[in-house]
């Protein structure tokens, strides 16, 4: 959820809804969900914010019934704006900022953590620049940004491996309203 808060059901629960919906968890005020990842227990996620991600083991997010609200992801004062799945074959992630800079890290760059934890730079942001999405991907694929004005295919072998101090590569004019992961 926006305001940090996580769980984690059985996929059942949600597969085996009613024609009239289910509501698969109570919400704080003035809160929503962010994401939902389908994923398996081997698996890490990222959880990130406009500046910082933390990335840990999916058996740290708790296993909670439906009608609750969820557990606190990571320690921030900021919202939660996104999550990735980090999978056993998964070698790099990119993060994308909405001023047009990638950079790209290998998965060892973002080291494993515990849930509420603060979380790490994974980018050196210019005034004004924030993290719009990180991606994780195990091999070469390509990422299709949308602006206003126009849309970008960028293969992800272009973008050097950079470090978390590193302010990537400009690739992309600003005002990046989406990013999305598409196949070669």
């Amino acid at each position: 959820f926006k305001n940090g808060l996580i769980k984690r059901m059985d996929l059942e629960d949600v597969i085996n809804a009613t024609p009239s919906g289910i509501i698969y968890s109570k919400l704080n005020p003035n809160d929503m969900v962010c994401d939902i990842l389908i994923a398996n227990l081997k698996s890490d996620i990222i959880v990130y914010t406009k500046s910082k991600a933390l990335r840990m083991p999916i058996d740290q997010v708790p296993y909670l019934k439906r009608a609750t609200l969820g557990n606190q992801v990571m320690k921030t004062n900021e919202t939660i704006d996104g999550i990735s799945v980090v999978t056993s074959d998964t070698k790099e992630i990119i993060i994308v900022t909405a001023k047009g800079r990638f950079n790209k890290l290998t998965t060892a760059a973002l080291p494993r953590s515990d849930r509420n934890k603060a979380g790490c730079k994974v980018i050196k942001l210019t005034k004004g620049d924030y993290i719009k999405n990180i991606f994780s991907c195990s091999k070469e694929v390509k990422l299709r940004i949308t602006r206003i004005d126009e849309v970008v295919e960028i293969d992800t072998s272009t973008i050097p491996i950079g470090s978390s101090v590193s302010t990537g590569v400009k690739l992309c004019k600003d005002g990046i309203i989406k990013a999305e992961m598409i196949k070669l």
